[in-house]
């Protein structure tokens, strides 16, 4: 599948200033949940990812439902990011962030909220991943809108925004969300979520 590369026509990008520069700040715009405008102005990384003896639709449907989970308020385009996150942890190859399968990089103890063990979603999540009904409407039709982004992103697709040589964002984190390893800026805000790259934790 080929994807028009480096364009980000819809994708509102403005700046704000913070106290280590600029930090790019992208502003959510009505295209930011359409999911082919998003496919078609995203950019293919080359770096295509999928476990062994996982195969794509179920490797994509756990990353879908995992990143509906996480940022399902956050648009079809904040769900994207989401997955990118994910997947460059997936494809990192760093025990640190499981067992190099889907669901162990997933449900790596405090690597997503949504599965720590005090989460409210956390059993429906984990039924759903697996293939079972999810009780929670909003939920399961947030995975179902970004479950074709994250096949893709399986394939290499990436959304363009985060730094071209992205493979070392692995993390991501609500504005307000107090956390040790975030020392440093952002490379990207979108809506309520920040996204670093080069952390060491």
């Amino acid at each position: 599948m080929k994807y028009l590369k480096n364009k980000l026509v819809g994708f509102a990008i403005a700046t704000v200033l913070s106290l280590g520069g600029i930090v790019p700040m992208a502003s959510a715009t009505p295209g930011d949940d359409d999911v082919a405008a998003i496919l078609a102005n995203g950019i293919d990384s080359g770096r295509s990812c999928l476990p062994k003896d996982e195969s794509e639709e179920e490797a994509g449907w756990q990353l879908a439902v995992s990143a509906a989970g996480e940022a399902r308020n956050q648009g079809v385009l904040g769900m994207a990011l989401t997955v990118e996150i994910m997947i460059n942890r997936l494809c990192s190859g760093d025990r640190r962030y499981g067992d190099g399968s889907t669901m162990g990089m997933l449900t790596r103890p405090y690597a997503f909220s949504i599965y720590n063990a005090d989460s409210k979603v956390r059993a429906e999540l984990l039924l759903m991943a697996s293939g079972g009904a999810g009780v929670t409407r909003d939920i399961k039709a947030a995975a179902k809108m970004i479950y074709p982004i994250a096949r893709a992103a399986l394939r290499g697709w990436r959304t363009g925004m985060l730094p071209k040589d992205n493979t070392k964002c692995v993390h991501y984190k609500t504005r307000d969300a107090k956390a040790s390893w975030a020392k440093a800026d952002p490379v990207l805000s979108y809506r309520d979520h920040d996204f670093f790259c080069n952390v060491d934790g």
